[in-house]
């Protein structure tokens, strides 16, 4: 079930990024048909929209990801101190058994 879903998301964020920058790529093109100061404003305004949406989500993303690392400190499980190592040499520790 996890898989499932976690790859309809990954699909679903996927064709979310590609209509952005499809949508992005259209308002640029339009813009350079567009003589004069109206065709570089759109220009502007469509970069400026790409920054924002990409603010936006890498903020989101840093949020989510601190969030989990919030998690895996508190939630999960320390692991135990390694065994100490005998310091003397494998033939003393042979004689002696």
């Amino acid at each position: 079930m996890k898989r499932i879903w976690r790859s309809a998301v990954c699909a679903g964020l996927v064709l979310a990024a590609a209509s952005g920058a499809e949508a992005s790529a259209g308002a640029l093109q339009a813009a350079a048909r567009i003589p004069g100061p109206a065709g570089a404003a759109l220009a502007d305004a469509a970069r400026q929209s790409f920054v924002s949406g990409m603010d936006l989500g890498l903020l989101i993303a840093s949020i989510v990801v601190a969030a989990a690392a919030c998690v895996v400190l508190l939630a999960l499980p320390q692991r135990p101190a390694p065994p100490a190592t005998p310091t003397q040499a494998p033939a003393q520790l042979a004689s002696r058994t």
